[in-house]
């Protein structure tokens, strides 16, 4: 898998996974997950093989309208808790934080934030998510 330098990338190899997978989905294997301005791809943990696209539509913001879409992602960070959730700030017009579901890839969720959030970190004793 070639990336260009040029491109804005965030990825987070989440190689430290050992739990069994919950149905269908990713399962309990090791993933990379790449965010691009073209949504969220999941390849298998060496990259060779892209196992799942969460496209533009679902995770970005449309600038534009239903008739002439401008779907936009600018994700600032991200974080695994390890054990269920990938954590990714993205502006889409507004702050946001998407929540991805770690076995299955999913987007299970998003909620506003305040102050453009540019870093994110998973406190694990206390098994939070700080922003």
């Amino acid at each position: 898998m070639k990336l260009s330098l040029a491109s804005k990338v965030l990825s987070i190899s989440l190689a430290a996974l050992s739990r069994v997978g919950h149905g269908q989905g990713l399962g309990h294997y090791p993933h990379v997950w790449l965010f691009t301005s073209q949504g969220v791809n999941i390849y298998d943990a060496d990259g060779s093989e892209l196992v799942k696209v969460i496209p533009p539509e679902r995770a970005c913001h449309n600038m534009g309208n239903v008739t002439n879409p401008d779907l936009r992602c600018y994700w600032a960070d991200v974080v695994s808790d390890g054990h269920k959730y990938v954590w990714a700030s993205v502006s889409r017009g507004k702050d946001m934080i998407d929540v991805f579901n770690i076995y299955s890839g999913s987007l299970v969720g998003s909620f506003g934030t305040c102050g453009s959030p540019r870093d994110l970190d998973f406190h694990p004793s206390r098994e939070e998510i700080w922003v």
